[in-house]
């Protein structure tokens, strides 16, 4: 393996047998919310805005695959690792309705439903409603194909670590870092002959 191929498959990875068995239903039955991993949180008081979108930046900065779009490479679909963005929260103001939180609740489900063109957005979005000065609630929808519900505690936990501007716990190596680190070391042959 060269140097150039180690740096192409910094850029892209192999989905997980996991991540292509979803892949494959969405191009089977389309896309839907099916896949859809999703929650809300009321937040009181004071919300620094400027403060939420740093956050969100820096954990797409820390996890790849909320950056990562899918592609087909030949047959087979890869991620595509893109590089960090400013992420942001779309912001809603419901404050003026009449019914703020009857509104708010429709806001949520339009956003929970809305599937994901997983080819051209990243597979995570954020709403961030206002229903008073000092009263918001934050909806999250990530894609499956890059969240489970136990990834769920380890975003919403860097997600308040950056917000507080605390450096979040360390990570474990994800599937493409160790796909990577496969590929760059020698293949062990006398294991293979033993096969």
């Amino acid at each position: 393996m060269t140097q150039e191929d180690i740096r192409e498959s910094a850029r892209t990875a192999p989905l997980s047998p996991a991540q292509h068995g979803i892949w494959f239903s969405e191009q089977f039955d389309g896309p839907s919310s099916v896949y859809h991993v999703a929650f809300a949180h009321r937040l009181r008081g004071p919300l620094d805005i400027d403060a939420l979108d740093a956050a969100l930046t820096a954990v797409t900065r820390r996890h790849e695959p909320l950056r990562s779009r899918l592609d087909l490479s030949g047959d087979e679909p890869r991620q595509s690792i893109l590089p960090v963005a400013k992420a942001t929260a779309e912001r809603v103001d419901v404050s003026r309705h009449p019914d703020a939180e009857t509104e708010a609740v429709r806001a949520i489900e339009e956003h929970v439903l809305r599937p994901f063109r997983l080819d051209a957005e990243n597979p995570f979005r954020v709403l961030l409603l206002r229903l008073a000065q000092d009263h918001h609630i934050l909806s999250v929808v990530l894609h499956h194909i890059c969240a489970d519900g136990l990834s769920l505690p380890v975003f919403c936990g860097d997600l308040a670590a950056f917000y507080r501007g605390e450096p979040p716990p360390p990570l474990a190596d994800g599937y493409s870092a160790h796909v990577r680190r496969r590929l760059a070391e020698p293949p062990d042959t006398a294991a293979l002959a033993r096969r």
